[in-house]
């Protein structure tokens, strides 16, 4: 599903390249055409679109994709935000079809949020998840006894410098759809 997007991307960078950004932003002091505005432009360009065409979530995951902080901040590190620690999509985590929803966060915290089409329960899909997370080495399962064990999960690890997280997988029904579930899986460093 992402290769159409990755052709967007594209044919917006190709129509960008061409001329058709307005002079003033294209042009460089010495008036040569400035690359890296033409790409980075077209870039934001391109999430932006596909944001308005296919939502958010999309768009979010696509700039993920490419290693791209479609929101800039002065510290951004790809390798620095913490869903390093999450290991891959609702897709890949469960063999099922996923849209995003949300792929959002920071150094301190991360939420990756997707709607799931399947038959399993939401149990069954929390089970999924838990063996994903049981399979690594630095997480550890914690008990709540004020959630519903059936929809929830909590769990904590030490990171490699020694810095403790805590995570959640959340499995919640699609209000009157049978077949649609959000999978919610979120970090966040504790202080």
């Amino acid at each position: 599903m992402i290769r159409p997007f990755c052709v967007s991307v594209l044919l917006l960078l190709f129509t960008i390249m061409n001329g058709v950004v307005p002079p003033a932003l294209s042009q460089t002091l010495t008036g040569k055409p400035n690359v890296a505005i033409l790409i980075s432009s077209g870039i934001d360009g391109a999430l932006h679109v596909i944001s308005k065409i296919h939502g958010k979530g999309w768009a979010q995951a696509v700039a993920l994709n490419m290693e791209y902080n479609w929101q800039p901040d002065s510290d951004y590190a790809r390798a620095a935000l913490a869903d390093k620690y999450l290991w891959g999509s609702a897709r890949e985590l469960l063999s099922m079809r996923a849209n995003p929803l949300n792929a959002a966060g920071d150094k301190d915290h991360w939420q990756n949020k997707w709607l799931v089409q399947t038959n399993l329960s939401a149990e069954e899909v929390l089970v999924r998840i838990n063996d994903v997370f049981e399979t690594k080495d630095q997480w550890t399962k914690r008990h709540d006894g004020n959630a519903n064990p059936g929809m929830v999960s909590f769990w904590t690890f030490t990171d490699e410098k020694y810095k403790h997280w805590k995570g959640v997988a959340r499995v919640e029904h699609v209000p009157k759809k049978k077949d649609e579930l959000i999978v919610t899986t979120e970090i966040e460093r504790v202080q």
